[in-house]
């Protein structure tokens, strides 16, 4: 399974029109978003990859009704931490990665994804990896990404959008 991981999109919807199109052209099964949508309209590029969704929500999301709405079609947007499993793998969703100590306690995940901090970190610790792709907004770097997730080999990257 391949999931497309988007953080900190911030109202920026030329970056996230490319995400969609990347995430379409890599034929990815699902998108992960790590918070920072910050307004409902953020959805409609999204929208268009029809591209099942799951997120959760970032300290700047104000109108978290309007994003639930928005957002549905496609999928759901969840206070964080969140923990699903994909692809045979278990995941935590963060947005702010405070706590990243207990959450690694006991091996429990396979990945944590978390977002907030605008910078790439990638670091396998035991079992889990802890990946941060960087802003997908761009609006700090200049340089908006997203990640890649392959369950089947457990490897994350990044790519430039």
């Amino acid at each position: 399974m391949k999931i497309g991981v988007l953080t900190d999109t911030h109202d920026n919807l030329e970056a996230i029109n490319r995400a969609a199109k990347l995430f379409a052209a890599l034929e990815v099964d699902r998108i992960f978003h790590l918070g920072d949508y910050v307004a409902p309209f953020t959805a409609f590029p999204l929208l268009e990859a029809k591209i099942p969704l799951e997120g959760v929500f970032g300290n700047n999301d104000g109108d978290r009704e309007a994003l639930l709405k928005r957002y549905a079609p496609i999928g759901e947007i969840h206070t964080p931490p969140w923990e699903v499993e994909r692809g045979g793998k278990r995941f935590l969703l963060l947005h702010e990665p405070g706590n990243l100590e207990l959450h690694l306690q006991g091996d429990r995940y396979d990945f944590i994804l978390y977002g907030h901090l605008h910078r790439f970190h990638l670091e396998r610790r035991g079992k889990t990896t802890l990946f941060n792709p960087g802003e997908s907004g761009g609006h700090l770097t200049g340089k908006p990404v997203v990640g890649l997730i392959d369950t089947l080999s457990a490897e994350a990257e990044i790519y430039p959008l």
